[in-house]
């Protein structure tokens, strides 16, 4: 997962992800606190005993793995490139 990251880290433009402004913010955002959220709250739904430590580790193990995994199907599409 981690070269994975690495190799999209790589690839970003960032002058063209500012191009576009505020659709791309707002789509990363979602798709950070999305997976967060929903990862968070299923963790709780199955364990609610436990503190929050490991609904919180859940939910960023969730949002790291979506977003490397999004961003290897659009690379993988040739839509990483596209606004």
């Amino acid at each position: 997962m981690l070269f994975l990251l690495f190799e999209v880290g790589l690839g970003t433009d960032i002058a063209k992800m500012m191009a576009v402004g505020a659709s791309s913010f707002v789509v990363a955002v979602l798709g950070v606190v999305a997976p967060m959220v929903l990862g968070f709250g299923v963790t709780l739904a199955f364990f609610p005993i436990t503190t929050g430590s490991p609904h919180w580790f859940v939910g960023a193990t969730l949002c790291a793995t979506s977003v490397g995994i999004t961003a290897r199907v659009l690379a993988d599409l040739g839509k990483h490139r596209e606004p």
